[in-house]
């Protein structure tokens, strides 16, 4: 049995009975999209779940934490995600469906598309994080750089087109 794998044979028995289970262990390491995901703790989650006469109902918590990189200066730091769960598992469901077949439910599939959109988009290592020099390179944060400043606007480089002494 996987650590993620459900056993609803009591709940399937008892229409509308509310059993509760505890659920812990380790998500493997994957990349999404170009974007490592590294997990530090376990996905631990405490659900509760009914069997309708069709489908199971499944709600709960879960939380684990994970690896990122700081958007900023690419620094590693650690990023706690919990969501609330609320689904529908229907009897051997289609594509895009959560589903359980007779006695069981897999939820590693479910949860880690739910960690996935509770992700954050971007990561910074602290609020008031400097980043890195857009010219040499320097983590801001520890060190101050001779770079010149350099204009924000991408459009500074057009500044000199227009001359008033020159024709167009």
């Amino acid at each position: 049995m996987n650590m993620f794998e459900l056993d609803i044979a009591l709940a399937r028995k008892n229409i509308g009975k509310q059993c509760s289970v505890r659920l812990s262990g380790d998500m493997e390491e994957t990349s999404y999209y170009g974007r490592e995901l590294m997990f530090c703790a376990p996905v631990s989650c405490d659900l509760s779940y009914s069997f309708d006469g069709e489908d199971i109902i499944l709600t709960g918590d879960c939380k684990t934490s994970i690896v990122e990189h700081c958007a900023r200066c690419n620094k590693e730091c650690f990023v706690d995600i919990s969501f609330d769960i609320d689904e529908r598992l229907v009897k051997n469901g289609s594509e895009g469906d959560f589903y359980y077949n007779a006695e069981s439910a897999d939820l590693h599939d479910m949860l880690f598309e739910l960690i996935l959109l509770n992700m954050p988009i971007a990561v910074l290592c602290k609020e008031d994080c400097k980043g890195l020099c857009p010219k040499c390179g320097i983590d801001l944060n520890f060190h101050e750089c001779a770079c010149k400043e350099i204009d924000e606007s991408p459009f500074s480089v057009l500044s000199g087109f227009f001359n008033d002494d020159k024709e167009v």
